[in-house]
């Protein structure tokens, strides 16, 4: 990675990043309200620009001055509610494509077991469609309430210069910070790689990726600067927690389903994905990576 340097800290740089991630979520609302079955993809780059909204507003709010405005906490609570019903629908539609490209149908002479495995597909699909018919409703009610102009126009007021860079200053510290511990977070995962351990360094290295990107956009940067080895390990420990949450919800259902041939295939994959993963963490350093200054950071 080349070397970066310090941008120019501007205000109109924070108006623009929101204006690009209110024009992203609405392109992908648009989408997901059309006819037909939204794709997980989407599902998953509506429910990303969401959080990235809800970074800056986290944010937003410790600028002053000027003060954050008053709507800003209802509106906080709206996109909070919205990007936990997107996530929810898209872990469900993710779990249940994995289940239907392991699964075979299920058969009238299935025994006991088989069909408590069959069930749960069943309701699998169930909270699937009831997941996305809620989430077009919500998604309608808030684009006829104005959300996302009333979040464009709430973010986009005022900031000072000054402001402006004692937040890109403060998000600094906070990456720093937050780079410290994936690398503790990482030690502990590679110790004892359980499913819980990964899953909270993959949330914390996300978070360090928006953080960083808020920093790259407050800096006028047109590129996002987040190294792109992360930014796959980020996209693989994801697809592990997929099959983590599956194996889970497998084992509870029917514990006698490993002895299945398509049970065989479905562990030796997700073991070869974690031994891949746990191979490639070896080989990251947060600390080094993430936890740079600007300046510093080759």
């Amino acid at each position: 990675m080349s070397r970066r340097t310090p941008g120019t800290v501007t205000p109109q740089n924070l108006h623009q990043y929101v204006r690009q991630q209110i024009d992203r979520v609405r392109t992908s609302v648009q989408t997901v309200l059309q006819p037909g079955h939204p794709r997980p993809e989407t599902l998953h780059d509506l429910h990303r620009d969401l959080r990235r909204l809800r970074v800056i507003i986290a944010w937003r709010r410790k600028v002053v001055p000027p003060r954050p405005p008053a709507d800003l906490e209802e509106l906080s609570g709206r996109l909070r509610r919205l990007t936990r019903l997107v996530g929810r629908v898209r872990d469900l539609d993710v779990e249940l494509a994995l289940w239907r490209t392991y699964r075979p149908g299920p058969r009238r002479t299935d025994p006991g077991p088989r069909r408590a495995l069959a069930t749960f597909g069943h309701r699998l699909q169930d909270d699937s469609r009831t997941g996305r018919e809620l989430l077009r409703a919500t998604l309608l009610a808030d684009v006829n309430a104005g959300l996302l102009e009333r979040l464009e126009s709430s973010l986009s007021r005022t900031t000072t210069p000054a402001a402006a860079k004692t937040l890109t200053r403060a998000i600094e510290k906070e990456r720093r910070r937050l780079a410290e511990r994936a690398a503790r977070l990482r030690r502990r995962a590679l110790r004892d790689p359980d499913a819980d351990r990964l899953h909270e360094f993959r949330v914390l290295i996300r978070r360090l990726r928006y953080l960083s990107d808020l920093e790259d956009r407050l800096e006028g940067r047109p590129g996002s600067t987040f190294p792109a080895r992360y930014a796959g390990a980020l996209r693989r420990l994801g697809e592990l927690h997929d099959r983590d949450v599956l194996a889970a919800h497998l084992d509870s259902v029917d514990p006698t389903h490993r002895e299945e041939l398509w049970s065989l295939r479905f562990r030796a994959e997700h073991r070869q994905l974690r031994k891949d993963l746990l191979k490639e963490l070896k080989e990251l350093h947060p600390r080094r990576h993430l936890g740079r200054t600007r300046a510093d950071n080759p």
